[in-house]
């Protein structure tokens, strides 16, 4: 059995308010697709776009009701059906026509057809009759052309417009909605998509609303998906499941085939922008996150690390382990500075602070080293009569171990000799004692160093120490 093919044509139509401050408006296109392989009539696929009297593009679940007369008012109905549900988002969306109620072949092959759309809202409780109805008209696509076969789609220069979208296309639960190649493997793209328009809309809008990809790019040899922009951002990806990603880079090469899961670049500012959690100062959820057992930072030449505000180190921030460390390695991969959490701060080498000088530059001060942890503060006391009680500095005696025994060594600042000694320690403070050679009770003053143990490192003493390597 042969039969002609239709081509429908939905013009663009002017928004028409029907009630005074409210209505709806909407657009559409359909374009020609062959009869559906079903004994009972055909489908059409049918996008469009519904704005309320304001031109506010609307969103959410809407009840279609469409029909089909033979007048532009007025006239026989032919065919009609109501569908319900139906998802709206930014103002488009796509139904298939004849879905419900399938469109008697005999029907579509009338010379004159007319379109009628109503639509009720989510808060609406009765339909609004949108006006004037949209005439269809039928094109011969040539003799000899069977109802089975496909559409030839020869459109090669062409260009599609529409008030809402230019084209939208409507997959079956097992191929592609669209589907392209590009025979010339040397050169070209597949589809190329422009769009001039502002605000959040793009050339691409791709939703898939179960487990699979919204774009789903992929190349044997080139670019998966590319994006660009003059004037935006080239891609933008986003994701509100919990543990996923808005954009994800995965590289499955192996060690021979060396490549990267993300590559961001930029010829006149930062090559990646990452932008973490913000909702507190100290909080450890940052800008960026290593996964893994081993967290890594390569630069191939000199790595820079810049702040304008202060930088922080955070060693064991699950505070499971008090064997954490800082470490600081030379070109063999030895540990050559580290600061640990339990032990502090450790270097195999001289420590040295640095001091300037106005003849002779910057000269290196080095530490003197101890066995022992110990802390020191010096001062200048004077005798009265002999004898004077000195008391310590209250913040050294809570750093110092003072209930322990200490020491204090005395030189006295006299033009003649005098005898100094301490004769008794507390504390909270020590007692000096002074005479002259003769016997007499000193009254100079004297300088007075005092070396205590470091409160809570008393025992510690010459510790072993295992920083390993890398």
């Amino acid at each position: 059995m042969r039969a002609r093919k239709l081509w429908l044509v939905i013009p663009i139509v002017i928004i028409i308010v029907l009630a005074a401050g409210a209505g709806w408006g909407m657009g559409g296109i359909a374009h020609a697709l062959p009869p559906a392989q079903q004994p009972a009539g055909v489908t059409i696929p049918y996008p469009g776009s519904l704005s309320d009297a304001a031109g506010t593009a609307a969103d959410g679940a809407y009840t279609l009701s469409f029909a089909l007369y033979d007048a532009a008012a007025g006239g026989q109905l032919l065919w009609s059906e109501t569908q319900e549900g139906v998802a709206v988002k930014g103002g488009d969306f796509v139904v298939t026509l004849g879905s419900v109620q399938a469109i008697p072949a005999t029907t579509l092959a009338g010379s004159s057809l007319w379109l009628e759309v109503a639509v009720r809202g989510p808060a609406d409780a009765d339909f609004t009759t949108l006006a004037p109805r949209q005439q269809l008209s039928e094109a011969q696509p040539g003799a000899g052309t069977d109802q089975a076969a496909p559409c030839a789609h020869d459109h090669f220069g062409e260009t599609w417009t529409g008030a809402g979208m230019a084209l939208a296309l409507e997959g079956n639960d097992a191929g592609e909605a669209l589907y392209v190649t590009n025979a010339d493997t040397t050169s070209g793209d597949g589809i190329r998509i422009y769009s001039h328009a502002s605000g959040n809309t793009g050339a691409i809008w791709a939703s898939n609303l179960a487990a699979g990809f919204g774009v789903h790019g992929y190349s044997t040899s080139g670019i998966g998906v590319y994006g660009g922009s003059d004037a935006g951002d080239g891609v933008v990806g986003e994701s509100a499941m919990g543990g996923k990603s808005g954009v994800y880079g995965h590289q499955t090469g192996d060690a021979s085939n060396l490549g990267l899961g993300v590559t961001g670049r930029s010829d006149n500012y930062f090559g990646v922008l990452a932008w973490g959690n913000e909702t507190s100062f100290y909080d450890s959820a940052g800008d960026v996150l290593l996964q893994g057992s081993y967290g890594e930072i390569f630069a191939e030449g000199q790595l820079d690390l810049f702040s304008n505000g202060e930088a922080f180190v955070d060693l064991d921030n699950d505070n499971n382990d008090a064997s954490q460390c800082l470490k600081v390695f030379d070109g063999a991969d030895n540990v050559i500075w580290s600061v640990c959490e339990a032990t502090g701060v450790l270097s195999w080498g001289p420590q040295a602070s640095v001091a300037r000088t106005a003849d002779y530059g910057e000269r290196a001060f080095y530490s003197v080293q101890s066995p022992e942890v110990w802390l020191e503060d010096y001062g200048t006391a004077g005798l009265v009569d002999g004898a004077v009680t000195v008391d310590i500095d209250p913040i050294f005696a809570q750093a110092a171990n003072t209930q322990q025994e200490y020491h204090v060594y005395v030189t006295a600042l006299a033009e003649e000799p005098v005898l100094l000694y301490v004769t008794a320690k507390t504390p909270g403070s020590f007692t000096v004692r002074g005479a002259t050679l003769d016997g007499k009770p000193a009254a100079c003053s004297f300088d007075y160093r005092i070396v205590a143990k470091q409160l809570g490192h008393e025992n510690t003493r010459l510790e072993q120490v295992d920083q390993g390597g890398k």
